[in-house]
């Protein structure tokens, strides 16, 4: 399912799964993702609450270094032995951290629609 307008921030949440259709769902999928957080460790509020600007951060250096062309910023969002899976024409492609962040050219902005699981 997507948006036939595009930059009208659509989004989708199934259960672990976010997904934006473009940069402009930015800040809802972020917003997904805290209150997933959120509902997964109810019973540690306490911590959710004290790191949600921790995890705020996080999510701005991802969403910021993928789409401003920031690759050392992009870096400090994830482990630096992560992979990420992506699905692209009913194939799910598998891609080290690094070979991800290796397609981000600094300078270079980018406006593409992607869906990512991390794991």
């Amino acid at each position: 399912m997507y948006s036939d307008k595009g930059g009208d921030a659509f989004y989708m949440a199934d259960s672990r799964f976010v997904t934006g259709q473009d940069p402009s769902a930015a800040s809802k999928v972020a917003n997904e993702v805290i209150a997933i957080l959120k509902t997964n460790f109810k019973n540690t509020h306490t911590i959710i609450k004290n790191d949600s600007d921790q995890i705020t951060e996080i999510l701005q250096d991802y969403i910021e270094g993928t789409a401003n062309g920031q690759p050392e910023r992009l870096r400090k969002a994830f482990h630096p032995n992560f992979n990420l899976y992506s699905v692209a024409n009913d194939t799910l492609w598998t891609r080290s951290g690094e070979e991800y962040i290796s397609n981000i050219k600094a300078g270079e902005k980018s406006n593409r629609i992607w869906s990512y699981y991390f794991d």
